[in-house]
């Protein structure tokens, strides 16, 4: 029994889609043109990890993320709305926000999930809670998380004009 447990485990863990090795860590962006900023989205303990979330940026799809992958884009200052799409699994929905961009500065987007359990009946429908979110992280913090969790992947564009 506790090989075949094994085994389920090493297979679920096999079938998570993280940012690829050798994708390279987190570098700051370029510098952004005059009157443009810098929007980085990065997907951090988004469950499920079996599947790709899907960025866009004023409905222009910017990037399918693993798990631990960032990338950035310049952006005209602004307020921007940012989709997030979860893969097709039951409990998951996709989640929008807004955000501002301002010139000369670095916006960081977060995808991320919480899954809560109702522990007076985990096995009924509906006992697991799944929330889809899109977080705004403080400048000062953004740099620091991104270096300590995610790789670069290049995204759709850089540039939105």
């Amino acid at each position: 029994m506790r090989t075949i447990f094994l085994i389920i485990i090493t297979v679920l863990l096999a079938a998570c889609q993280t940012a690829p090795k050798d994708a390279p860590p987190f570098s700051l962006a370029p510098a952004a043109p005059a009157g443009y900023g810098t929007l980085y989205l990065y997907r951090l303990d988004a469950p499920p990890y079996t599947g790709l979330i899907r960025l866009s940026v004023a409905g222009r799809p910017v990037l399918a993320a693993p798990e631990q992958a960032y990338t950035w884009i310049h952006l005209k200052a602004g307020e921007y709305t940012v989709l997030a799409e979860w893969p097709p699994q039951p409990g998951w929905k996709s989640v929008e926000g807004k955000f501002v961009v301002s010139g000369g500065s670095s916006t960081y987007v977060r995808a991320q999930a919480k899954v809560s359990i109702n522990p007076a009946g985990w096995l009924t429908p509906g006992s697991i809670g799944k929330t889809s979110l899109l977080t705004l992280t403080p400048q000062d913090q953004g740099p620091t998380e991104l270096k300590s969790c995610c790789r670069y992947l290049a995204g759709e564009f850089s540039i939105l004009k």
